[in-house]
């Protein structure tokens, strides 16, 4: 599961979108928490943000945050 790399500025827009509703930016803010819960860069803390903008995705009807979080499950993270 390999998140968007983004810089400080375009977290930041992700972060305004995602609390905004946006269900893409949503994803991509899973993705990116996911992928820094990879690299062992505070792996729960970061799964378990992962999983809540997976969550709030999926629950908007998102296919591919949906089967994230099916694969988040199958590995036990977050």
């Amino acid at each position: 599961m390999l998140g968007n790399e983004c810089d400080a500025e375009q977290l930041r827009q992700w972060k305004i979108d995602a609390d905004a509703g946006d269900q893409h930016a949503q994803l991509l803010l899973g993705q990116h928490y996911m992928k820094l819960a990879q690299l062992d860069a505070e792996p729960q803390t970061n799964a378990n943000q992962g999983v809540l903008f997976l969550v709030k995705s999926s629950k908007q009807g998102n296919e591919e945050a949906t089967k994230l979080l099916i694969d988040c499950l199958n590995k036990e993270l977050g």
